[in-house]
């Protein structure tokens, strides 16, 4: 079972966690990293790297950010120069829900991951269009 990790700014993370367990129940191997204003983003590299780390001993590790170019997202970056892990960005809870129920499901985390990336996509649309298309 590969280990999910959800950085973003302030409590976006941690929200998404209790979230995705009020649908999925408690999951394990699944933890927040969140930014905060005022926060050295030179300590905050080091504590991300050090719960990266921790994680990666189980195995594989995906990790989302929650929008691209970011404090998290650059953070991730520079550490993808020293670690191999999975980053997707654009986190949403369809997204997290899909690769927790693909891990559950014993799918390789390649293949997950790219499932991931379809469900979240899938679910972005707009629902005035959508409502008119199931009226007509």
């Amino acid at each position: 079972m590969f280990s999910i990790i959800l950085v973003s700014h302030a409590e976006v993370a941690s929200s998404m966690i209790d979230s995705v367990q009020m649908v999925m129940g408690d999951q394990k191997q699944l933890c927040a990293f969140e930014v905060m204003p005022g926060d050295s983003p030179d300590e905050l590299v080091k504590l991300l790297e050090q719960m990266l780390t921790a994680a990666m001993q189980s195995g594989d590790v995906v990790v989302l950010s929650d929008f691209s170019l970011g404090t998290p997202f650059n953070m991730l970056c520079s550490l993808m120069q020293k670690h191999d892990f999975y980053h997707l960005t654009g986190m949403n809870l369809p997204m997290l829900i899909n690769l927790l129920k693909n891990r559950q499901n014993g799918l390789s985390v390649q293949i997950s991951c790219r499932a991931a990336i379809d469900a979240a996509r899938t679910q972005i649309f707009d629902v005035i269009e959508f409502v008119k298309e199931l009226s007509d």
